[in-house]
């Protein structure tokens, strides 16, 4: 058995947070929120990139370049 099935309904769909980094253009956040459309994701929210977390992304994209 589920350990998600005491949950409301709701609680056990998928959740996005979406945190556009502040180089991220109109258009990639439009694209982003097409696609949480076309896949059907009906929880989602947009917030701000936190300062830990934008250096945590540039460190993954120095390492992958």
């Amino acid at each position: 058995k589920s350990s998600l099935a005491h949950l409301p309904s709701d609680l056990r769909e998928l959740h996005v947070v979406i945190k556009p980094a502040d180089n991220s253009k109109y258009e990639d956040l439009v694209y982003v929120l097409d696609e949480m459309n076309i896949n059907h994701v009906q929880y989602y929210a947009i917030a701000d990139l936190t300062e830990d977390e934008a250096q945590s992304l540039t460190k993954k994209l120095q390492t992958h370049l």
